[in-house]
């Protein structure tokens, strides 16, 4: 049989099988409940992604977008929306939503009860996208919904691609030195042959000139 007791100090005792408990009345608060987000449904170009549907490469999804953790896309998928829903079934007048993109947004958007959110032309790169609710004291809820979304970069923007960029204007700059340091250092040693070999024929031609000369006095 229960038993309850009051004592002076406003304090609670309750006895049972197993013992007793106390309390204040006053310290008994009622702890927020938190309704779970989950998102109901993904979108490229205002169709819905189903479970191995592809642009290129892997699929989008690999699993249901309820149980997606993380999405990766090419960068020219540039329109994506995100449908959600709270399972707050206690107090639906208050569901209302925000959101956010990490990475994008500064702040959280606050949509009402609009569950959806777009974003267009993101750029390559890291995200996350989160989405709360309110909890049963109208509060922002901590309990949010989270995913990764990473964008692909075009080749032309991979560190792999400007690095070999670098390197063949490096290779063709260094190319282009070499080949004008060749030119100058050939110029350079055939004018240094022509003026070595230029004293030598001024006696030759001396001698061939003297000789001449003596063979027109003996006629």
């Amino acid at each position: 049989m229960e038993r309850a007791l009051e004592s002076r100090s406003g304090r609670l005792y309750f006895g049972g099988n197993n013992g007793f408990n106390e309390f204040f009345p006053d310290s008994v608060k009622e702890k927020p409940y938190s309704p779970p987000i989950v998102l109901t449904d993904f979108k490229v170009f205002n169709k819905s992604v189903q479970i191995g549907d592809r642009t290129s490469g892997e699929p989008i999804l690999k699993a249901d977008i309820t149980e997606s953790r993380e999405i990766t896309l090419p960068y020219d998928q540039s329109v994506i929306s995100f449908d959600f829903a709270s399972l707050n079934y206690i107090s639906p007048e208050k569901k209302e939503y925000q959101y956010r993109m990490e990475g994008f947004d500064k702040n959280w958007n606050n949509v009402g009860t609009r569950h959806t959110a777009t974003y267009t032309n993101l750029d390559p790169g890291e995200y996350t996208f989160s989405v709360r609710g309110l909890d049963s004291n109208g509060e922002w809820s901590n309990n949010a919904r989270s995913l990764q979304l990473n964008i692909i970069p075009p080749f032309w923007q991979t560190w792999w691609f400007r690095g070999l960029s670098i390197f063949l204007i490096m290779g063709g700059a260094l190319s282009a030195y070499l080949v004008r340091m060749r030119r100058i250092h050939v110029n350079g040693r055939s004018s240094s042959d022509w003026y070595r070999n230029e004293p030598k024929s001024r006696p030759a031609e001396g001698q061939l000139a003297y000789s001449i000369g003596i063979l027109a006095e003996c006629e």
